[in-house]
């Protein structure tokens, strides 16, 4: 695409959507090009202020344990907990899109593209790459490269150049993001790229938490989430409704 129609399509998709966990779009900042930099955008999308940054950086920066008041907030657990309450979120914010009339597909889900805001909630941002289910795009393979920790097998199985995001290449994704909120590692830790993709398009997956953190209840989500075929994966409202669950015990 060229990089105006990619512009506008984020833009489009993006202003659409309404939900506590997804950024909303505030507006289109545009500036001029210097003569001596023709490279620079000209134009950005505008989304609040995240106090605490992407989630990559807060699993690095902040504690598993948070003050009561902010675990009350969030109306879950002590300590690990808060991984739960967090992916639960996330989960929601999926439902949303995947509930879309007709239904809208992330495409790009990973760590640097949720916000962390003053609450310490998630919030879903960077809809580049999403589109709605069933939608062609040939984009996925500049977008999306670097983040192969998230790509389901059907993407690394895909024809060179071509890309049909699902609801259930979310799910993928969406379990990776989890089994990293406790590991605070990105999936695949020092593994190369291409043994990544080996691993995952051989039916490997990454290994449970040794630390004992994770409960039965999460990781029975995250492996329904990451099956090897995609019809076969848990979906967003299921995922939600499993964690909202465990969270509420």
């Amino acid at each position: 695409d060229h990089p105006t129609q990619s512009f506008r399509r984020e833009m489009v998709v993006w202003k659409q959507l309404r939900h506590p966990n997804v950024a909303p779009l505030l507006g289109i900042c545009e500036w001029e090009i210097p003569a001596e930099q023709p490279n620079i955008p000209m134009q950005c999308l505008v989304s609040p202020w995240a106090q605490n940054g992407n989630l990559m950086e807060y699993l690095k920066s902040h504690q598993p344990d948070l003050p009561p008041i902010v675990r009350e907030h969030m109306q879950c657990g002590s300590g690990t907990q808060r991984n739960v309450s967090q992916l639960m979120q996330i989960a929601d914010a999926l439902c949303y899109l995947h509930a879309h009339k007709p239904p809208m597909v992330h495409a790009d889900l990973h760590p640097r593209n949720i916000l962390i805001d003053h609450k310490h909630e998630p919030r879903l941002t960077d809809f580049g790459l999403s589109t709605f289910a069933g939608s062609h795009t040939t984009t996925g393979t500049q977008t999306t490269h670097g983040n192969e920790q998230y790509w389901a097998p059907e993407f690394i199985l895909r024809e060179p150049g071509e890309w049909t995001p699902t609801p259930e290449s979310d799910m993928y994704a969406f379990a990776c993001l989890g089994l990293q909120m406790y590991t605070r590692e990105m999936p695949w830790q020092n593994f190369t790229s291409l043994q990544i993709q080996l691993n995952v398009t051989n039916g490997q997956r990454p290994s449970r938490p040794s630390t004992g953190s994770m409960s039965d209840d999460v990781w029975d989500v995250i492996q329904a989430c990451w099956a090897q075929e995609a019809k076969k994966r848990m979906k967003s409202i299921h995922a939600w409704t499993k964690l909202i669950e465990y969270c509420s015990r």
